[in-house]
């Protein structure tokens, strides 16, 4: 039989013609199913070559093992318990997983966690066209370092971002710290800090307090804690990191409890021991003569049930009114050395600096006049003045006499021992403009001679806790009677 006969048909059947346009469309619909059909015995049209068996085809990928570092970034602290180590991914459209190999958690943020996992992935080495290359896939994606991706397992579903990328390792790269932390913190919450305190979160202890010193804030209501402890850091990229924090001095972290939150400013890394000294202090200021009268050898200030500071010295003087008076008090601090400088709470225990003092009685802040003593500067010695009392009415002239003494903390620091009055001057002026000087009919000047005690510094005489000079106008209390004077000589 011929094959086309004289009319064009096929074995006498079908037309040549109509033959060739049915075969076109079955290889239409044949490549149709191929393109749609994932799992093709020789593995074409799966580009990312997931699901086909290890040696299957030749665009599959080589099967490989990667271990990567994800950064979860900040999470509610109810996250960290659900994930932990075992915890697998396992996509429906692949039969490879991820398996959770690591987990690191620390306090993050307000009451957020920060979280970073270890985790082993089974993938493949591809090139773009899912040919056998160096380009390591999974699940049809690729994974590199500084990718986003999503961990979902059958508990949870978190976004976070490849940070490393390895061809070995299970176990995230973390190393026991030390460090000494400031804060400032409520007086409640000093309190609740005691050494041996851990910081866990998800069961894993994350820090532990090792020692606690408390002093004085820069507020009332604040108390300035140094705190050593030990951290749990995570190891990256050449630095030591403790909740997203570098650990750097200057930098903040956070610690919390079930019983306390703070932020904590690093002050020294590689130790945890508190230098802790007590220092000698002397400090002047100005009081109501109430807060004056209180103040004794032996008053403690307390913090958080600690002795901070002991007065062990006062000294009392005028201070320019019936209600003030210049108090020196010689004060014992407890302090904490860094470097070269001592700190009282948050102040430098330092020429000019201001220090704080509380009781339950009376609260007080007075500048620094001499450290490392009790005493306040120079020597003591007795000096002869001559001081002028210009223009009282004659019953203060009176009232003033020879033998009265001035007093403070038992001892005495003045004591009149010779008087001498005059009549006060007083400037007329005329009604044409002329300017007279005429005796005051009444009002007198008063020259007394004082045995003054002063302590003699570097920078001079020194009395009442102040410099002295001709010239200078100084106060003196006799308890009865109180004047206000011009030095006029210093013998």
């Amino acid at each position: 039989m011929e094959i086309i006969d004289e009319e064009g048909r096929l074995f006498g059947i079908v037309n040549v013609i109509d033959a060739l346009v049915v075969l076109l469309v079955l290889a239409v619909v044949v490549a149709g199913i191929a393109l749609v059909n994932p799992f093709a015995p020789s593995g074409e049209g799966t580009p990312s070559g997931e699901g086909t068996p290890s040696g299957q085809g030749t665009q599959s990928g080589e099967e490989t093992t990667r271990y990567a570092t994800f950064d979860l970034v900040e999470q509610p602290a109810y996250v960290a318990n659900l994930i932990s180590e075992g915890d697998v991914m396992s996509p429906s459209n692949t039969s490879r997983n991820i398996t959770i190999t690591d987990v690191y958690v620390t306090p993050g943020e307000s009451e957020n966690v920060s979280i970073t996992v270890r985790a082993r992935i089974n993938g493949t080495l591809k090139d773009r066209n899912g040919q056998p290359g160096k380009a390591f896939t999974y699940a049809g994606m690729r994974i590199r370092q500084g990718r986003s991706f999503t961990l979902d397992t059958a508990d949870y579903t978190i976004d976070g971002r490849v940070t490393r990328m390895d061809d070995e390792g299970r176990s995230l790269e973390t190393e026991r710290m030390e460090a000494i932390l400031s804060a400032a913190v409520s007086p409640g919450t000093a309190r609740t800090l005691d050494p041996g305190q851990s910081v866990t979160i998800a069961d894993r202890e994350v820090a532990r307090i090792t020692q606690v010193h408390v002093g004085p804030g820069d507020e009332p209501a604040t108390h300035q804690v140094y705190l050593g402890v030990e951290l749990e850091t995570l190891r990256r990229s050449g630095g030591h990191y403790f909740g997203g924090e570098l650990l750097a001095l200057d930098r903040s972290i956070s610690l919390r409890t079930n019983v306390f939150s703070l932020r904590g400013t690093i002050r020294t890394i590689g130790s945890s021991d508190i230098d802790r000294e007590t220092a000698q202090a002397v400090i002047e200021t100005t009081v109501p003569t109430r807060v004056a009268n209180e103040i004794s050898v032996g008053d403690e200030y307390r913090l958080a049930g600690t002795t901070v500071a002991t007065v062990r010295s006062i000294d009392t003087s005028p201070g320019g009114s019936q209600e003030q008076r210049r108090v020196t008090v010689g004060l014992e601090l407890s302090t904490v050395r860094q470097g070269d400088d001592q700190f009282f709470g948050t102040s430098r225990v330092l020429l000019g600096a201001t220090i704080p003092f509380e009781t339950d009685a009376y609260r007080l802040s007075g500048t620094v006049i001499r450290r490392g003593s009790l005493d306040l500067p120079g020597e003591t010695t007795t000096e002869t003045i001559v001081v002028k009392v210009a223009n009282v009415p004659p019953e203060i002239a009176d009232g003033i006499r020879v033998g009265m003494t001035e007093g403070s903390s038992g001892r005495t620091t003045a004591r009149i021992v010779d008087k001498r009055t005059e009549p006060a001057d007083v400037i007329l002026t005329s009604e044409s403009g002329e300017i007279f000087q005429r005796e005051h009919p009444r009002n007198q000047d008063v020259y007394l001679t004082v045995e003054v005690t002063v302590r003699s510094t570097r920078t001079g005489l020194r009395f009442h806790s102040r410099t002295i000079q001709e010239g200078d106008t100084i106060t003196l209390d006799f308890r009865t009677i109180s004047v206000d004077g011009t030095v006029i000589e210093i013998r």
